[in-house]
């Protein structure tokens, strides 16, 4: 972007049908002065602009404006020219940082040279653009309205946080359904500050994460009692196949939710033996989850072999802890999952709304025993 004084002065001057020496004398400089005005070699003294520009009719705005053209072309061309820069970190984050000065409402080049910061500076050098980069986030969260840029910022100061507190802080203004995305980046911090193995260790906490989401989240199959049979059989087979064969204690409580689906989808396809069979599995599942000790790491399989599961019992209520492989507590979203509550199969037995596929089954004898049996687990 560049000052247009020098195309402004020749263009109304020519106008005019003014020399150089002519107009020098009406603004009372050297015919020299206006040459080098014309040229871009300098500019007039400040207290002149305004007789200028009332000189030509136009505002000193005008007589100053920047090139709207070449800066629009410059913007344009910013990403383009930041990844012919690949390789070269630093000349990536001085270009990025040169371009949101020049041009403070390009919030795309913020978040460049935030990335570069975070990705490319590694330990000391990192740290000692923190200031920058906070600068950066506080810039773009004042007065960028755009919600990608704001959540990406979010993302890189919550990955480059020097501590708990800040990384809170940041994580509040990612979504509220950001676990996954928060646990890889603290994945990604771990192998950037060269912790490989911590970072090898979220990696699969992660993948846990994801699959537990996959396991557990409701289908969408309404009336469609075949398609969700064929959806929780796969979702037993792989909790199966992650357990080498026998379901392992952690992953009692999940099996004992995906079989009783299986059982109301069973008992509307009016496969009743199927439905009662697979009630029943899921009462031993859920009486074998609760009768798991507390502070025993439970093995996750092969797949997680890294990672432990441990029940802890917090003034009276029943909660769940991931440790990595040193007996580091870690967060992974989803985790709550694999502590159902003691009445959550009676509930589902019994529940009105979301279990309707039980209607047809709930005034016979052989059900209702199962049902008290599974409120008894609740005791």
């Amino acid at each position: 972007m560049k000052l247009n004084i020098s195309e402004k002065v020749k263009k109304y001057r020519k106008e005019k049908d003014m020399t150089q020496e002519q107009l020098a004398l009406v603004f009372g400089v050297s015919a020299q002065s206006v040459s080098k005005w014309e040229c871009g070699d300098g500019y007039p003294d400040i207290t002149l602009l305004p007789t200028i520009a009332n000189y030509f009719g136009i505002t000193v705005d005008e007589l100053l404006g920047t090139d709207k053209q070449s800066a629009a072309e410059e913007i344009a061309h910013f990403t383009n020219h930041y990844n012919e820069l690949n390789g070269k970190p630093r000349e990536q984050l001085e270009f990025a940082l040169e371009t949101f000065a020049k041009y403070p409402n390009e919030f795309e080049a913020a978040r460049c040279a935030a990335h570069s910061i975070v990705y490319s500076l590694k330990g000391e050098e990192r740290k000692e653009m923190l200031p920058v980069l906070r600068r950066l986030a506080e810039r773009v969260m004042k007065d960028c309205s755009d919600p990608f840029e704001r959540r990406r910022m979010s993302e890189y100061m919550f990955l480059a946080a020097e501590n708990e507190e800040e990384r809170q802080k940041w994580r509040k203004h990612l979504p509220w359904n950001y676990g996954n995305c928060a646990g890889e980046m603290m994945e990604e911090r771990a192998w950037l500050d060269g912790d490989r193995e911590t970072s090898r260790c979220i990696h699969k906490a992660n993948d846990l994460s994801i699959m537990l989401h996959y396991l557990c989240r409701s289908s969408r199959y309404v009336g469609r009692a075949d398609m969700s049979i064929e959806l929780n059989k796969r979702r037993e087979s792989m909790i199966k196949y992650l357990c080498g064969g026998e379901i392992l204690p952690a992953w009692q409580g999940v099996y004992g939710l995906i079989l009783m689906r299986i059982a109301a989808a069973s008992f509307a396809q009016k496969n009743m033996e199927d439905g009662y069979a697979a009630i029943e599995s899921s009462l031993e599942a859920y009486a074998k989850w609760f009768a798991t000790p507390t502070d025993a790491p439970l093995e996750l399989g092969c797949e997680f072999k890294d990672l432990r599961l441990v029940r802890l019992l917090e003034d009276g209520y029943m909660n769940v802890e991931l440790r990595m492989a040193d007996g580091t507590p870690y967060f992974c979203f989803g985790l709550f999952r694999m502590n159902p509550t003691r009445d959550e199969a009676y509930r589902s037995m019994t529940a009105k709304r979301g279990w309707e596929w039980f209607n047809g089954v709930r005034g016979e004898q052989r059900f209702m025993e199962l049902a008290e049996k599974a409120k008894n687990l609740s005791k």
